[in-house]
């Protein structure tokens, strides 16, 4: 970022304009509104002596945007979309400290994210968040200028899409409780907890993200991490399969068998379904912990292996990656999809560490650096006894958040 201080200064104005502009401020408006303090906004005004906040177009910036802010007002030139939502985002930083301090240093600043993936991850299947929720919390996240959410939309402990093909997934894999087939996990108590996304939610969200410049990526947590989808369809269930495992999360029955009969055709129709609502590039297949042992003693397995196809794990990767290309879409999966031997485009999510994300980017792929050691918020800030959260990958603080450089290991090339 090129931070340029002015001599001058700007006084903070009781109202601000966005005079004769067409691109989305609603965000703004929605957050100075929930602070209810001023500067109040309005858009368009014939007010020529009003602090007037303007926007253009100008894609011959070097940056992917330039702000202006002084006595006059403010002016916003971004290269594209993108940097007009960043652009906004700085606008109302300064906007904040205005209210604080009251006078500011006029300024320009210039700037270009360092990567253009700047992602959050939020797991719903294990607990679950409403939609309005959900848009409330991007509409923070939005300032600091994050650009894809990846939804973790199904888990062992909840399917939370609707299906319009098999509603059985969400009435009866979105719920769990003592009296529903899901036991209660993750501290949901003794009541019945849980709930789902209707299409029109999911869409309406989508649509409201895309308003913020972020995309958003869902995730098919498959084949492994799938007990609430395999207790809603137990067709996907060999009869004769007796293989035994058991899964991290110490459940023997949380993996589906891409090799066993209806299982593709089942998955192909969710898929499609799944591929209507996100219009985004990506979508993301899971492919992470499956535990030794899963379909040893299974025949579909066994003739599919011996006819050639691989393991069921490769199976999943190829027929996914295909069905995904029909309908103009990319493959990602967690750093174990690197075993389902995935095409070079693949994107790799890089999680226990960052040795598999650094072998991965080496071989070609795209890869997202999301280490638990210094990207897991669930994890606990120090190793006192009483902090709560998870211990399996140490502890986190902010800072250790703030300061990870992802390509630390990494050549240029």
């Amino acid at each position: 970022m090129r931070h340029t201080i002015r001599p001058d200064t700007a006084e903070c104005p009781e109202q601000f304009v966005f005079n004769g502009v067409s691109w989305n401020v609603g965000w703004l408006q929605r957050l100075l509104t929930r602070l209810s303090v001023n500067p109040s906004m309005v858009v368009s005004s014939g007010d020529e002596e009003a602090w007037q906040a303007t926007a253009e177009l100008d894609s011959s910036l070097d940056e992917a945007f330039a702000l202006t802010v002084d006595a006059r007002g403010a002016h916003l030139s971004y290269r594209s979309v993108a940097g007009f939502h960043q652009g906004q985002a700085v606008l109302f930083q300064y906007l904040m400290q205005w209210i604080c301090i009251k006078t500011l240093p006029a300024c320009e600043v210039r700037d270009t994210p360092e990567y253009d993936y700047r992602g959050i991850h939020l797991d719903v299947a294990r607990h679950f968040f409403s939609a309005d929720d959900i848009m409330a919390w991007w509409d923070v996240l939005a300032l600091f200028q994050y650009n894809v959410f990846h939804w973790h939309l199904t888990d062992d402990d909840g399917w939370r899409i609707d299906s319009q093909t098999y509603p059985e997934l969400t009435q009866i894999g979105a719920w769990r409780g003592p009296e529903e087939v899901l036991p209660p996990q993750m501290g949901s108590g003794h009541l019945r907890y849980g709930g789902s996304y209707s299409p029109d939610q999911v869409t309406e969200l989508v649509e409201r993200l895309a308003g913020l410049g972020v995309m958003v990526v869902p995730e098919m947590d498959l084949p492994g991490h799938s007990r609430a989808l395999l207790k809603s369809l137990p067709d996907l269930v060999e009869d004769d399969d007796h293989s035994l495992y058991r899964s991290v999360q110490h459940y023997h029955d949380n993996v589906i068998n891409p090799a066993y009969g209806p299982t593709m055709d089942y998955l192909e129709t969710l898929i499609k379904e799944w591929c209507a609502l996100f219009p985004g590039e990506l979508f993301h297949l899971g492919c992470d912990e499956v535990p030794a042992g899963a379909w040893s003693e299974s025949p579909s397995a066994r003739q599919a292996s011996e006819q050639g196809h691989g393991t069921p794990l490769t199976q999943l990767v190829e027929n996914v990656k295909q069905l995904l290309a029909a309908e103009g879409k990319t493959l990602a999966g967690w750093e174990e999809i690197a075993e389902g031997q995935p095409a070079p485009e693949t994107w790799v999510y890089s999680w226990q560490g960052v040795k598999a994300g650094q072998a991965a980017a080496e071989k070609g792929h795209p890869v997202v650096m999301t280490p638990a050691q210094h990207c897991y918020l669930d994890l606990a800030v120090t190793d006192a006894i009483d902090d709560p959260g998870y211990w399996w990958a140490g502890t986190v603080d902010m800072r250790q958040v703030y300061e990870y450089q992802p390509t630390a290991g990494l050549s240029a090339e």
